[in-house]
């Protein structure tokens, strides 16, 4: 049994590719880029190879794609056509980096779910700019969850105290966290070494985030600066304990 496992797995494409679309209105995006991966990475090729990416633990080399759509339907339903059948297969991670200005727009990424080898990435909405309420904000936060799907907003639109749960600190996290494949990863055996095993809980991480969601949208809706920063930090020392 053990043996057809681990030969099911070698059979599988070794997902080590992330791919970024940004949408042409976004007008930083080497800036947004360079944050994101820590590297020479630019919008100005669309191919960066053997990108290093390291953490306390690991390190891990993947190739970085990046493209530009003027309209993410249009271009969604090229990506999930049979001509895109093999990159799917080795995408780790896609993301898309765009102004949201209508919920209409946030919805166009559910065209993911007619890509039938996307099973295994992770899918996340970086939004440079949200034009429509808070409250339609969670919302679309809350459905778009329940696919798979993660959306974050930029720091700067984000609140005083929840800028290391949004934007490139998000999508950073969510590489930190990918499980890339074990022929990629290169352990920090100094780190590991050095400290003893330990047993982690697993995270409940519907919960974090409808605690998050909750919280901003209540921090949104207060009048009081001063009070609005200490609710703020009370609610991240909260989480913290889950993380």
């Amino acid at each position: 049994m053990q043996h057809d496992v681990a030969v099911q797995r070698a059979s599988l494409p070794l997902r080590n590719k992330i791919l970024v679309a940004f949408s042409h209105e976004v007008a930083n995006k080497d800036d947004i880029l360079s944050k994101v991966f820590s590297s020479n990475v630019s919008a100005g090729s669309q191919i960066y190879r053997d990108v290093k990416w390291s953490t306390k633990y690991y390190s891990v080399l993947f190739d970085v794609y990046i493209d530009i759509f003027d309209d993410l339907s249009e271009w969604l339903s090229e990506f999930c056509s049979s001509d895109y059948h093999e990159l799917q297969q080795v995408l780790a991670g896609f993301i898309v980096v765009m102004p949201c200005k209508e919920k209409d727009d946030v919805r166009k990424i559910l065209q993911l779910e007619q890509c039938k080898d996307f099973e295994g990435s992770f899918a996340a909405i970086l939004a440079t700019k949200v034009s429509f309420s808070n409250e339609m904000l969670c919302l679309l936060e809350e459905e778009l969850v329940v696919k798979g799907i993660e959306m974050t907003v930029d720091q700067e639109i984000a609140g005083s105290g929840f800028e290391k749960f949004c934007g490139v600190e998000r999508i950073r996290e969510m590489i930190d966290t990918y499980e890339w494949p074990v022929d990629m990863v290169q352990l920090n055996h100094n780190t590991v070494a050095k400290e003893p095993p330990l047993t982690v809980p697993e995270i409940p991480l519907e919960e974090v985030l409808s605690k998050l969601h909750e919280a901003r949208a209540k921090y949104l809706g207060m009048d009081s600066s001063a009070e609005g920063e200490k609710f703020a930090k009370d609610v991240a020392e909260e989480l913290g304990k889950y993380l």
